[in-house]
Parts: structure tokens; C-alpha cells; sequence
């Protein structure tokens, strides 16, 4: 899913991420593109970043140091 919450109310975004959720916990596979970093740290396994359609970190989504490196990616 590219960018799925782009331009949701935030009931919305909740509601979807739920979904999201309950499919993956299903034993489905999900690739999620998203900017809405708090989703994606409830949602992911794991972190691809990419920047120029490069890979430029990867790792455990439960790693706090992959997370601030991701969120300072997003603020630059």
C-alpha cells in the first residue's frame, strides 16, 4: 500500500491501521509505504527506508535506535 492515510481524518487512519493490523495478524503479508510514523511503528516488523530509490537503513521496527534515525529522515 503506498501512502494509504494520505489525507484521512485521523479516526480514519486509526480505523485503517486496525485493518492493516488484523490482516497481518492473519499471516498476511503487507508492504506499507507510509509517512505517518507512529502507524508504521505499531504496523511494521521491519524498516526499509529509502531515499532516491535507495536503500539507506533497514532493520527491526522494534529497534529505537532504526526508529529516530527514521524519524529524523522524516523531518530533514
Amino acid at each position: 500500500m503506498d501512502e494509504p492515510t494520505e489525507g484521512l481524518q485521523p479516526s480514519n487512519v486509526a480505523l485503517l491501521g486496525d485493518h492493516i493490523e488484523s490482516a497481518r495478524d492473519a499471516g498476511r503479508g503487507v508492504l506499507l509505504i507510509e509517512q505517518h510514523l507512529e502507524l508504521a511503528k505499531r504496523l511494521a516488523d521491519r524498516f526499509i527506508v529509502l531515499e532516491k530509490g535507495e536503500i539507506v537503513d533497514s532493520g527491526p521496527a522494534s529497534d529505537p535506535d532504526l526508529a529516530a534515525r527514521v524519524a529524523r529522515r522524516l523531518l530533514i
